[in-house]
């Protein structure tokens, strides 16, 4: 007996089939696709392939609607990676928009670097700030910041030497209290930094650290026009998508290709090697089966011998066929 649950699925798979044949089959798969990606860039980056996720959900949609051509698979996958960049691009100009001001910091914690303001407008001054507390005897001989930009086109590396503002004593600490600072502009909307500096000979990194130690570029300045800044977010977005996400699903396709390639080349061999038998085959005379027939087993005729083409009876001494003209050995 049919359940209800049974019945619920036989009409879904007919709609899923009479659907899949519709002109909104491909638009409504692309934006499925477009929605498990931004699920994923939102929430589980941190996870192993995750940029597979949504091109394997795609290329199996796709596969179940009955689109299993290599190119047009292709070519809907280019479409759904632009939809992919533009997601990633707002998600990142988003984030870019609401980033948090980070306290650089080195390895023991005796140095601290700052950005003031975080976030600014087209050529507007922004300030780079160190402040180094070591003992008396400690050299510090110069400070650096590292300044670069977010830009494919026309990204900028500048290492600058930061000024030397101040020292003072800590009595509290016995230690000296040394302060950098350097202003600066740039015609960049979305910048990252961090800071070196030599203490006693020893180049110290001072930047953005997390529990293991690792030391990472800060983000800042970034311009307050979101539509600056998604200038250069959405070429690197583009960039990112086309080898993290179509490349690998090009290859899936590749893959298919060589396969259903190796399978045709396959049949036609075996095809190729039939066709040459039966034509080997069709070149040599028959071995005939010289069954006796029922009237010479019953005496009613002499010897003879059933036909194997037609089953007629034939003489015993006949090389050919009465009925069908078959020739025998």
């Amino acid at each position: 007996m049919e359940t209800p649950g049974d019945r619920f699925m036989k009409s879904l798979k007919k709609w899923v089939s009479d659907f899949s044949k519709t002109k909104y089959a491909i638009p409504t798969i692309v934006a499925l696709s477009c929605l498990v990606y931004y699920a994923v860039i939102t929430s589980i980056t941190n996870v192993c392939f995750s940029n597979l996720i949504a091109p394997l959900v795609m290329l199996f949609m796709l596969w179940k609607s009955g689109v299993k051509r290599i190119r047009k698979l292709l070519i809907i996958g280019a479409i759904a990676t632009l939809f992919f960049a533009g997601i990633l691009s707002v998600v990142v100009v988003t984030q870019l928009q609401h980033v948090d001001p980070v306290i650089a910091t080195n390895e023991d914690g005796r140095i601290e670097g700052t950005l003031s303001p975080l976030f600014v407008n087209n050529q507007e001054p922004f300030t780079f700030r160190i402040a180094a507390s070591y003992p008396w005897n400690v050299t510090i001989a110069s400070v650096h910041v590292e300044f670069t930009s977010i830009d494919l086109l026309a990204s900028e590396f500048r290492n600058l030497t930061m000024d030397f503002e101040s020292q003072y004593e800590n009595n509290e600490t016995n230690t000296y209290m040394y302060n950098y600072t350097l202003t600066l502009t740039t015609s960049k909307p979305v910048n990252q930094y961090i800071f070196t500096l030599p203490v006693n000979g020893t180049w110290q990194i001072v930047g953005d650290r997390d529990e293991l130690q690792n030391v990472f570029l800060i983000t800042g300045p970034v311009y307050k026009d979101s539509y600056a800044v998604a200038r250069p977010v959405i070429l690197s977005a583009i960039e990112l998508d086309l080898f993290y996400v179509f490349a690998p699903y090009a290859i899936m396709l590749g893959m298919i290709w060589w396969t259903r390639r190796a399978r045709r080349m396959r049949e036609k061999q075996i095809e190729k090697w039939q066709a040459e038998q039966a034509k080997e085959d069709a070149g040599k005379p028959k071995t005939v089966s010289k069954v006796q027939s029922l009237d010479a087993a019953m005496g009613k005729v002499e010897e003879g011998f059933v036909c194997s083409e037609c089953g007629a009876d034939v003489p015993a001494d006949a090389t050919v066929c009465p009925k069908c003209g078959e020739k025998f050995d």
